[in-house]
């Protein structure tokens, strides 16, 4: 089966840190893969050099078999590559269906620069709001369509964010921290949701909540210190010694 997303030996420094070393992974079609480590792993810089933010020192980046290594942000979401941030991002005063209207422009230049340049505005877009309509569906908002995005409650943030990644009609969602600030039920709709997109998008899944890592994920990659200590499934990783030994009185590997 091809990877749908693939790292091959992976090298970024930064001065004389090295915050990637040599990290291979793969991401295969309708998998969520979580990647997880102690805080200054390396995740942040990973994650960089998937989405083009950084571009490694060595080694190679492949979405979707072509080599995007050196294609920036813009060319990997036209590609298909969709992401969430671990800090959430979106235009406060602008409505929750424009936020992700704007997303649904996004698609393809020309689009935008169409939408833009001609200064229609969304709301006579019929095309474009219905997109969007249905993606707050997906996600739980739709009936907080026509509310600023700016009152929104944190879980509901997460959740505009994700609607927003699915606007792009991805290949593949990176989602960075998705439940990040959550309470519990927060947590818990939002896994719920996530459950409910297994099988139809590949996931990336950065997460520290380790209950919702090992309700999620198919496959676990474990970064610590630049390099990737083990991969394998839930159970793999749980009674794997070295992980153990970097998580050593983390609850989450415990439960």
């Amino acid at each position: 089966m091809s990877a749908v997303l693939e790292t091959r030996g992976l090298v970024k420094r930064f001065g004389g840190l090295t915050a990637t070393d040599h990290v291979s992974l793969t991401l295969l079609p309708g998998e969520v893969h979580a990647l997880i480590g102690p805080n200054g792993a390396g995740k942040t810089t990973l994650i960089g050099q998937l989405t083009g933010e950084h571009f490694p020192d060595e080694g190679q980046v492949l979405l979707a078999g072509m080599d995007v290594t050196r294609m920036p942000v813009a060319g990997r979401s036209r590609r298909g590559l969709g992401r969430s941030y671990q800090i959430t991002q979106f235009c406060p005063d602008f409505s929750t269906l424009e936020n992700v209207a704007l997303a649904v422009m996004s698609r393809d230049t020309a689009g935008l620069g169409h939408a833009f340049g001609s200064w229609r505005p969304l709301n006579r877009q019929a095309q474009v709001m219905d997109k969007a309509q249905a993606a707050l569906a997906r996600v739980g908002l739709a009936t907080q369509a026509q509310r600023p995005a700016r009152v929104l409650a944190h879980g509901e943030h997460r959740q505009l964010e994700l609607a927003m990644a699915l606007a792009l009609q991805p290949k593949v969602l990176l989602l960075d921290e998705p439940l990040a600030g959550m309470s519990g039920a927060e947590s818990d709709t939002m896994v719920a949701l996530l459950q409910q997109l297994r099988g139809e998008y590949p996931v990336l899944l950065v997460e520290h909540d380790m209950k919702a890592v090992f309700a999620l994920a198919d496959r676990i990659s474990v970064l610590v210190y630049g390099r990737v200590i083990a991969t394998g499934t839930p159970e793999e990783i749980r009674a794997h010694p070295e992980v153990r030994a970097a998580y050593l009185g983390e609850e989450g590997l415990e439960a």
